[in-house]
């Protein structure tokens, strides 16, 4: 098993076919053609059945939930592009999606690793990793991680449940992703929806697309026909435009190598990355001379999603947060496509043909669900491990035959690694990384009641807050504030307490908050939330001990 990405990358380029139109590749089909026996016919015809029996399998063994809908949709695509055209066709998502998938050079097909399906409460393992209680170690988190093994995460609720604000404004909620390990690289997939307006992203992707030109050598590859050009929602009860996010870290060095941003855009997904591969030719050149300012503007535009790869990199620890709740697990079965098909007549043939430990009628799936004593906070702040980008140079790829050099002067076939510093694939520092809950509270009776708030933006310095109160629902007021005059991005509401006499309670908490103000003419203070949260408490206690809730 190749335990890293360069060791299975290395395993595909030496069994990939020259390029369509390359001298190589029109020899290669002139001495196939003169080989050519009845009996070598027989050997393909029998490896492409076998193919088509385990791609077939695969397909229908599914838990049913969306992150192996994803996944086999990739192991789908991808088939496909090597069955109707070659490796080289296969799209730039590759550079991630692969971890997912094994090749088999005999059958000439992509084969998913074996699965681990969970279905988990996000804002549960949210309330867990920024426990001051739990301390998480990056490399810890390896030892709850099998090599080889693709584990899989579905919430078991609406996305819209909790919202992660980006640094381009707008919020994304989760839908699930996917995991797998190899040494001490991870690479993950993150199926997300993004807050948009769906109907002005539609027409937008109906200009974009139809002006759009297929790169060299991707120009025979077109969408199916019944497929329409939209901004395809995510699941969810709001309307969030469904993406995919994918990204690969290195534990070893605590690295982050190149990420990808896929929108759903119904016939393609439109690709956001900062891996300059897609761009380049096999001589290491843009395709085009406009293509880097291209890539780098894709550099910069993938920056408006730090937060998201900031957030992805804390799913490293769900297997170890299913690991310390193991006494809560429960295994369900859920029944899969292929037993919805075994019973059908017309598909007697196909079953004989699959082999049999492909054969799933149930998938078992452990269940974490709701743990009631954790904190039902209206937003969490996160502490995110401190991974880098990696922005020494790029691969370029080789004829076959050819031997290049790794990143440390190694022999390698198939591809070179460009020494080139890339300015424009320089990461920014991520900023504090929020979660908002959909979250409601009751004012109590009194004179002025009202709420008393601490919110958050993710740009401002960590500890700067605001603290203020609020006649309406805190969200209101967030809503109100957020790209407000001196109020950079989104505010998110940390804290909220329903007090009876809100102006009272805010004059007094400012009063023992005076020395921490930022402006004294603003309501910021700079202070550890937990130091402000317990003045807080402190004040609307001693005002009135049973009228208030957080």
């Amino acid at each position: 098993m190749y335990k890293t990405h360069k060791e299975r990358m290395r395993s595909l380029g030496a069994v990939a076919i020259p390029p369509k139109g390359t001298k190589a590749r029109a020899l290669l089909e002139k001495q196939h053609k003169e080989k050519e026996t009845p009996e070598l016919r027989k050997i393909v015809e029998k490896m492409w059945h076998k193919a088509q029996a385990i791609i077939t399998g695969q397909q229908l063994n599914g838990a049913g939930h969306e992150i192996d809908r994803i996944l086999r949709w990739f192991q789908w695509e991808y088939n496909d592009r090597i069955w109707r055209h070659d490796l080289h066709s296969l799209p730039s998502t590759y550079n991630i999606v692969e971890a997912f998938l094994r090749y088999d050079p005999p059958i000439n097909a992509f084969i998913l690793h074996e699965e681990n399906n969970h279905l988990f409460s996000l804002s549960d393992f949210v309330d867990w990793y920024t426990s001051e209680d739990t301390i998480v170690d990056p490399k810890e988190a390896l030892e709850y991680i099998e090599p080889g093994v693709t584990y899989t995460f579905d919430s078991l609720f609406d996305p819209a449940d909790l919202l992660y604000g980006i640094e381009k404004g707008n919020e994304v909620g989760i839908s699930g992703f996917a995991l797998v390990r190899f040494g001490t690289e991870i690479s993950i997939l993150c199926v997300a929806g993004e807050s948009v307006n769906l109907e002005e992203k539609n027409q937008e992707i109906k200009e974009q697309i139809s002006g759009c030109e297929p790169l060299e050598g991707r120009k025979g590859i077109a969408p199916h026909p019944d497929l329409t050009p939209e901004a395809v929602p995510l699941e969810s009860k709001l309307p969030l435009w469904k993406l995919i996010a994918l990204i690969r870290f290195d534990l070893n060095d605590m690295s982050q190598s190149v990420r990808y941003i896929c929108h759903d855009a119904g016939i393609s997904y439109l690709i956001t990355t900062d891996d300059p591969a897609p761009f380049l030719n096999i001589d290491g050149q843009f395709f085009e001379k406009d293509l880097e300012e291209v890539a780098r503007k894709n550099a910069q535009t993938i920056g408006d999603y730090n937060a998201l790869f900031d957030l992805c990199s804390t799913f490293i620890f769900l297997p170890l947060y299913f690991e310390k709740f193991a006494e809560n697990i429960f295994v369900e079965r859920f029944r899969t496509n292929y037993a919805n098909e075994v019973s059908k007549l017309s598909f007697r043939n196909t079953k004989k043909a699959i082999p049999n430990y492909l054969r799933l009628p149930y998938r078992n799936v452990n269940v974490l669900r709701n743990r009631e004593e954790f904190l039902n906070l209206p937003s969490t702040i996160y502490s995110i491990p401190n991974f880098h980008m990696q922005t020494s140079g790029y691969w370029r790829t080789l004829e076959p035959g050819k031997i290049g050099a790794d990143r440390k002067g190694g022999p390698i076939h198939g591809r070179t690694w460009v020494s080139k510093k890339i300015t424009w694939m320089e990461a920014d520092e991520p900023s504090s990384l929020v979660a908002k809950r959909n979250h409601q509270n009751t004012l109590p009776d009194g004179s002025a009641p009202g709420f008393i708030y601490v919110m958050k933006s993710p740009l401002q310095p960590k500890n700067v807050f605001k603290v203020g109160l609020t006649r309406r629902t805190t969200q209101e007021r967030a809503d109100e504030l957020s790209g407000s005059s001196g109020l950079p991005g989104k505010i998110y509401v940390m804290h909220e307490w329903p007090v009876g006499d809100c102006v009272s309670a805010e004059r007094e908490i400012h009063e023992q908050l005076s020395e921490f103000r930022v402006d004294p003419r603003r309501e910021f203070f700079e202070a550890p939330l937990d130091f402000i949260v317990s003045v807080i408490e402190k004040t609307i206690n001693k005002q009135s001990p049973t009228e208030h809730s957080s």
